[in-house]
């Protein structure tokens, strides 16, 4: 027990909430993608604060949907290849987001392709093994079964690598590192979801 003034708490419970809360705070550490978008395309932006929010940028930030986000940060990083920022920085958000695979199809992407190395990209196989959250919060289940303890949440848009199918689940991992099982029925074939079918 942890004693507080007037109160008891047993030790398994303050346990738990200090794992909840490390655990939300690794997440969303630097904030959402779309914050340090908006930063970077801010009009009165300098260039060291756009600098700063491509470093925000590089990291596991929340709100990544896959596809919009890819084509919300391709004019970012053409903008700041012409903007002298350090190729570095550069290629490690492009890098983090998997090489904004959802915008590859934009006439601007073979700007980036030339300047990026892309060693670190998927190829196509990986990408037919990825799928895409289609609905607002997919619990990620122990088993392949929906009254199996959950083992994680992926939200809408984010990407998951399926490992294999068993029936109607997927076995998958989030770009976060949750592993578990999704019902098929939430998710929607990468190469699919970038077509429009969402």
């Amino acid at each position: 027990m942890v004693k507080l003034p007037n109160m008891r708490i047993p030790v398994p419970v303050v346990l738990a909430l200090i794992l909840t809360l490390l655990a939300s705070n690794t997440a969303s550490a630097c904030g959402t993608v779309q914050h340090w978008i908006s930063r970077y395309n801010d009009t009165a932006a300098s260039d060291e604060s756009r600098s700063s929010a491509l470093l925000e940028l590089s990291r596991n930030c929340d709100g990544y949907e896959a596809v919009d986000t890819d084509r919300a940060l391709l004019p970012v990083l053409t903008d700041a290849l012409g903007r002298g920022v350090p190729q570095s920085t550069i290629q490690a958000v492009f890098d983090n987001f998997r090489c904004l695979p959802g915008a590859e199809s934009e006439a601007s992407y073979a700007l980036l392709e030339e300047a990026m190395d892309k060693s670190a990209c998927p190829d196509a196989d990986e990408l037919a093994r990825w799928s895409v959250v289609t609905v607002t919060s997919a619990n990620i289940r122990s088993r392949p079964d929906v009254a199996s303890a959950r083992a994680g949440v992926a939200t809408r848009g984010s990407v998951v690598i399926v490992e294999q199918a068993d029936g109607q689940w997927l076995s998958s991992a989030t770009w976060a590192g949750d592993k578990g099982y999704l019902h098929r029925d939430l998710v929607t074939p990468f190469p699919e979801y970038r077509n429009g079918r969402r």
